[in-house]
């Protein structure tokens, strides 16, 4: 339990702070850190799941109500189909198109269109319709969706998924208004998303990391080679687990301010993946400066304990901080 902690809390730390903890790691460590590779993503994506699992419950108890003073009441039919019910709150408000058939667009108060009622396929207005992304925007949230005649169709901003009332467990009979879709969506906020939102973050960061350490290893792999420290791959990769901890670091700064496009944007730039190749550089210098100053290693740098193990080392490490 110590050395879980030491490594999910100390470590991290030491990773992107300390010089002298590389030496460490090429010298004392085993394997490829594969446990403080899990784990630090684990710690990284609790962090998010709490966070946007926070901003999604605040939002159902706070800005919904607004979204939803506009959502009609309607219900499905026999045929699983979608009918309006013929008593509807103040807050609706329905369009008319040119072809005479009746449609619901409820907005944003930034009057971004977010829900479109039309089951009789009216044909709308363009300002009722999802607005499109520009590839050269920061990402913005675009969840569009539309109540078809026996159908929900969800836009992403990119491609749209249809699935039918009968699907989504709306039986004939059933009833749909503001009050049950809001009691839902907080039941749903504080269950069934925490869990999507922790999967999706997980399996993103993973391969996130694991597509950064390769590329990262092998350039690596260069720098310490040109600078005279002839070592195994393994220890260069174990290395690069921990020059990485600035990439996910980073990230999961960003992820905090999604709400905030260019912060994003800035954190998660390509030249931000050059990062660890500074701790590599550090590594490789600093420790062919003590072995060159050793007795007891090898003149050349030569890594005498980078076996295949998994047990990382218990010792100390301190001073050596980087500086800007």
């Amino acid at each position: 339990m110590k050395r879980f902690f030491r490594r999910m809390f100390y470590y991290p730390v030491l990773a992107v702070c300390s010089r002298r903890f590389y030496v460490s790691v090429i010298s004392r460590f085993r394997g490829v850190s594969a446990k403080y590779f899990f784990e630090v993503i684990l710690l990284a994506t609790l962090v998010i799941t709490v966070y946007m699992t926070s901003v999604a419950v605040n939002y159902v108890n706070n800005d919904l109500e607004k979204l939803l003073a506009g959502f009609p009441s309607f219900t499905v039919n026999k045929d699983g189909e979608f009918e309006f019910l013929g008593e509807q709150s103040p807050g609706v408000f329905f369009r008319e198109s040119r072809d005479n058939r009746k449609y619901v667009s409820v907005m944003t108060p930034g009057g971004t269109p977010v829900l479109l009622f039309n089951p009789d396929g009216a044909q709308v207005e363009s300002e009722d319709l999802p607005r499109e992304i520009s590839s050269m925007k920061a990402p913005e949230l675009v969840f569009h969706v539309t109540f078809g005649k026996d159908r929900i169709s969800v836009f992403n901003g990119i491609s749209s998924s249809d699935i039918t009332y009968r699907e989504l467990g709306l039986y004939p009979g059933t009833e749909i208004n503001a009050e049950t879709v809001a009691a839902n969506l907080k039941v749903l906020s504080c269950t069934l998303v925490p869990v999507l939102i922790f999967i999706t973050m997980f399996i993103s960061i993973l391969f996130k990391m694991v597509f950064s350490i390769a590329i990262t290893a092998v350039f690596g792999y260069g720098i310490f080679y040109f600078m005279g420290v002839r070592t195994t791959m393994i220890t260069v990769i174990r290395v690069n687990v921990y020059a990485n901890t600035i990439i996910l670091v980073l990230f999961s700064v960003s992820m905090l301010m999604i709400d905030r496009p260019e912060v994003f944007m800035a954190l998660n730039g390509a030249y931000m993946g050059m990062l660890p190749m500074i701790y590599n550089f550090f590594a490789a210098t600093d420790f062919r400066k003590n072995s060159l100053g050793s007795t007891d290693q090898p003149s050349q740098g030569r890594d005498p304990s980078s076996g295949d193990g998994s047990r990382d080392s218990d010792d100390r490490f301190g001073g050596g901080f980087f500086r800007p």
